[in-house]
């Protein structure tokens, strides 16, 4: 079996992972058809680059927090692929073998919960601590209040798994809220609170408002609009689903800070993606 060893270098990209300047950024959302079970996610940020790494299967890990704080362990049960800007169980999104996939999203309004009695674990390393043990993502909504999750970035989730299932996961005054079922009724997130995007989706045209959807770059415009292109889709094959996917997320993307686009094949267990250095998938 082997053990997690965190280097320096490993310590200060994590502690990085919180005061770098929010934008505007992100957007996320699910596609499920007969065959076809597909989340796709933007990276927009100010930060380029990145690293693709694979996470083996058994490895034992222990949770990097501050002090006073009893930190989270456990060993991986399952493989994954990753994304990460901050190091090496540091994600800031991923799929495992069973095909759960999570992504982070820039949210404003966050607030992590204090006093939690669980043991502790910093944002970006829960989403691989979830990747590495869980296959619904009712494991992970539940697990969303079991840990002490704490960051210095306002974050907010999206998870999905082969099944079809989906689930937001929002800390909003110092709570976890898990919108998933019946309470999630488009899987869809960008960078304001569920609650107001789908408040925004009710009020545009074409779902009994009278807003007329912009092409904005704002939270709230790329939600209607990726919501309104994905219920537009008529799902004729896993290709095609993969190459529209992929569209839906240009049409959305903040273009001057774009640094990744990827959609997660839940089924197959195929990561493709695109970087700002190469568009090609």
């Amino acid at each position: 079996m082997k053990r997690t060893v965190l280097t320096l270098t490993a310590i200060a990209l994590a502690v990085l992972a919180g005061p770098i300047q929010p934008i505007d950024a992100c957007t996320g959302f699910a596609l499920s058809g007969k065959e076809i079970r597909l989340m796709a996610v933007n990276y927009d940020w100010n930060v380029p680059g990145g690293r693709l790494i694979i996470n083996p299967r058994p490895v034992e890990k222990t949770a990097l927090v501050g002090p006073d704080v009893t930190p989270a362990y456990w060993v991986s049960k399952f493989g994954s692929v990753t994304l990460n800007q901050y190091g090496r169980d540091f994600p800031i999104g991923g799929m495992n073998e069973m095909g759960l996939a999570m992504q982070t999203l820039w949210l404003e309004e966050t607030q992590w919960p204090e006093g939690v009695k669980g043991p502790g674990i910093s944002a970006l390393q829960w989403i691989q601590y979830c990747l590495d043990n869980f296959l619904t993502v009712k494991q992970v909504a539940d697990s969303a209040t079991s840990f002490n999750i704490a960051s210095s970035a306002s974050l907010h989730f999206l998870a999905c798994d082969r099944s079809g299932a989906c689930a937001v996961i929002e800390f909003l005054e110092g709570k976890a809220v898990i919108r998933a079922g019946d309470e999630l009724p488009l899987p869809v997130l960008a960078n304001s609170t569920y609650k107001a995007s789908i408040e925004a989706l009710d009020a545009s045209l074409g779902y009994g408002g009278e807003v007329a959807p912009t092409e904005g770059e704002e939270s709230l415009s790329r939600f209607v609009r990726a919501a309104t292109q994905r219920n537009q889709l008529t799902l004729t094959g896993l290709d095609k689903a993969v190459e529209q996917a992929f569209g839906i997320l240009a049409r959305v993307a903040i273009s001057d800070e774009n640094q990744w686009r990827v959609v997660y094949d839940l089924k197959s267990n195929i990561v493709y993606y695109t970087t700002r250095g190469n568009t090609q998938v």
